[in-house]
């Protein structure tokens, strides 16, 4: 099953929170992943978040919790962001552990034990998994895309991982002390640019405040998630602009 170290006494508890905007039926995919977890079950919760998506989002989400009774859904009174949905969610549970999810991502199934046993085995605060391309043989594009994310993990983060201080943990898969988060509760709270408020660029964001307050970040190359790359070049170019906004 690979992974770093070994199993911790006793398996702290986790909650698995997802914001979701306008996913339709991929959460369906992402709730299945999460079922499938190697994770004791009476250790584990999860949390779907929905920012009041405009399409059928919310339909599916109830599927889920009618498919899968123990994980939960809340609705948004109003359009937040991510990274706000995610905060407001880590106040309503009380786990040890927080895991980020993205709602189009699916989890291989020992990915959860994995990231679990790193974050005990090296002391840091913070552990990131891998991320795969699912549709990498779809076309040109996104086989080019699985060997840029390939790159980017294996390469450019293992420079950063040498010094515990990956600066940019993606939404992807993510697994926090809650008390780190906690700590930097206050610095997500509000953000802004020329007095404009910001949504975009909240991993980017989230992980610099944990490094600014002296906590450690590392990625876990064993733990793997898979989602899908855009499969056509606008597709593709609306990604990439938002990325680089961050």
């Amino acid at each position: 099953e690979g992974g770093f170290g070994i199993d911790p006494p006793v398996w702290p508890t986790v909650a698995i929170v997802v914001p979701v905007y306008n996913e339709g039926n991929h959460v369906l995919q992402t709730a299945a992943s999460f079922e499938a977890l190697d994770y004791p079950r009476d250790r584990l919760q999860v949390v779907f978040i929905d920012d009041l998506s405009t399409d059928d989002t919310f339909e599916h989400l109830t599927t889920v919790t009618k498919t899968y009774p123990w994980m939960k859904v809340i609705q948004n009174e109003k359009n937040v962001g991510k990274r706000i949905g995610i905060k407001n969610a880590v106040l309503k549970t009380h786990s040890d552990l927080i895991m980020s999810v993205d709602s189009d991502v699916i989890v291989d199934k020992s990915a959860l034990r994995i990231l679990v046993r790193h974050l005990y085995s090296t002391g840091v605060d913070a552990a990131g998994g891998c991320v795969f391309v699912s549709n990498a043989d779809t076309n040109w594009l996104t086989r080019m895309q699985a060997v840029k994310y390939w790159i980017g993990y294996q390469f450019l983060k293992n420079v950063e991982n040498a010094f515990s201080h990956i600066m940019c943990l993606s939404g992807c898969l993510t697994i926090y002390r809650r008390a780190a988060l906690l700590a930097v509760d206050s610095d997500v709270e509000k953000r802004s640019f020329l007095g404009d408020e910001v949504k975009y660029g909240e991993d980017r964001f989230l992980t610099r405040k944990l490094v600014e307050r002296g906590y450690k970040t590392r990625l876990c190359f064993e733990a793997k998630c898979f989602t899908k790359a855009p499969a056509n070049f606008s597709g593709y170019v609306s990604q990439q602009l938002r990325w680089r906004r961050s």
